[in-house]
């Protein structure tokens, strides 16, 4: 046999395009397998593929009497093992415990066709409160970020409820304007706020509340993504609409005269400009991740919360530079208003997609992974631009901030939101509500049928 310090035997495998999938080095190989090559195929039951091995005696220039009469012989194996589509193993997990979770396929409509005869498109015939979406109820499917599908919720579905973890505080609050809201720890230190004496004390949610959640999809890698939808003590779902669906309201960043501000964080440095930076946080994100720490953090370390999941706020531009002053269109808005064509793929995952350090792609920005929802997943779930539909899950009577930023105008910043007049934007030092989105790992919900009085549960 040829002697290990040389390489005297070399192979060679090539497909049937004569492309060269893999080659290495035999010498010394005495016994046992040698893996060729790995590939990732499409099989089906009478599929064929042709590969040719190349075995070569390397000439060395040197004594290869050593070689003489040796013979070389093995079998080539050729072993087939079946990817798993990871979103549809979460699906099947689910499905398990409520056998009405289907897939409806990727046929969701987004511009209106979908609607009911009393509002044929909520584009051109005003309010849908009898319920525009009610033809597409249920789950679809749509490309993710991951490279494959992801499971999402539209319309007025009843079979995504999820209780997850506990409030470790209660929280109170006073309203002096229009969604300026001041927050307190307890009712005492409330009352005792003479700035705000006027105002009633209301709270917001009481220490050890079971929190609700609605999922929005089954992402691509199995992880399952959703959103708060309040909290309640009596085992009850809670009321679905009003203040009690957000964990505050709040501006989502404190200044909006610069475009970089739209940003979940951004960076602003007037001599060297950064459209899309993450040195310093916005007031959503602070505001969320302390909460995150607040209420979340003993299931964080538990491994129940995804820690890969991230959160795209989509900075792409579609006209202007994204920096200083300038006017500038982000590809939200492209999407939304002009295309009617919502997504789930971040174009820019190194500086839009939000994650922690660790994730396997991303900013790895983030001290704790928990987000806002999309513009696009407003859009999946039933929403529309400027017009009413309350038939879907999403909706909460109320308004709250969406991650994703719409454009640059006036000298002003504005992001996304949505509210009882459907998706909309606002000045992004506006106080408007927040709702918390996080990811659960994909083998977490075990309990339950994701419905409101046996909601889907970890053990």
């Amino acid at each position: 046999m040829c002697e290990k310090e040389a390489e005297e035997l070399r192979y060679i495998l090539k497909d049937e395009n004569d492309k060269e999938i893999g080659k290495g080095n035999l010498t010394g190989k005495e016994s046992g397998k040698v893996t060729l090559a790995i590939e990732t195929k499409k099989v089906e039951e009478t599929t064929t593929y042709t590969y040719t091995l190349e075995i070569e005696f390397v000439e060395t220039n040197k004594d290869q009497n050593h070689n003489m009469n040796a013979e070389f012989n093995g079998e080539v194996d050729v072993q087939l093992t079946e990817k798993t589509i990871p979103a549809k193993t979460t699906l099947a997990q689910l499905a398990a415990l409520n056998p009405a979770l289907t897939s409806k396929g990727n046929e969701a409509h987004f511009d209106g066709t979908s609607c009911n005869e009393t509002c044929v498109n909520p584009k051109t015939s005003g309010a849908c409160t009898s319920g525009c979406n009610y033809q597409e109820n249920g789950l679809y499917e749509a490309p993710d970020e991951n490279g494959t599908t992801s499971y999402y919720f539209r319309g007025t579905v009843e079979n995504n409820y999820v209780k997850f973890g506990k409030t470790n505080s209660e929280k109170w609050f006073k309203n002096s304007t229009y969604n300026n809201y001041k927050y307190y720890l307890n009712q005492q230190e409330c009352e005792s706020d003479t700035d705000y004496s006027i105002n009633a004390c209301t709270k917001l949610y009481e220490s050890n509340a079971d929190m609700w959640w609605r999922i929005i999809r089954i992402n691509g890698d199995g992880s399952i993504r959703m959103i708060y939808a309040g909290t309640s003590t009596s085992g009850n779902v809670p009321e679905q609409t009003g203040t009690g669906t957000m964990i505050g309201s709040y501006p989502f960043n404190n200044s909006n005269d610069q475009a970089e501000y739209v940003g979940y964080q951004y960076t602003h440095t007037p001599d060297a400009p950064v459209r899309n930076g993450h040195d310093e946080d916005s007031i959503a994100k602070t505001e969320l991740e302390k909460w995150f720490k607040e209420n979340l953090l003993d299931e964080y370390n538990d491994g129940y919360i995804d820690k890969n999941a991230g959160f795209c706020g989509d900075r792409s531009i579609t006209t202007g530079t994204g920096i200083g002053d300038e006017y500038t269109e982000y590809g939200p808005y492209t999407r939304i208003e002009g295309t009617d064509k919502p997504t789930f793929l971040c174009e820019d995952k190194a500086n839009d997609l939000y994650t922690i350090k660790g994730a396997g792609e991303g900013t790895h920005s983030l001290t704790y992974p928990i987000g806002l929802s999309t513009v696009d997943e407003q859009v999946y779930a039933g929403d529309y631009w400027a017009r009413i539909n309350n038939k879907y899950y999403l909706y909460n009577d109320g308004d709250y901030w969406l991650m994703s930023p719409r454009f640059f105008f006036f000298g002003v910043g504005w992001n996304y939101s949505t509210g009882p007049g459907g998706l909309g934007s606002y000045y992004i030092n506006e106080a408007f509500g927040f709702r918390p989105v996080i990811n659960l790992t994909a083998n977490s919900l075990t309990l339950g049928k994701g419905t409101a009085d046996d909601p889907f549960r970890v053990e």
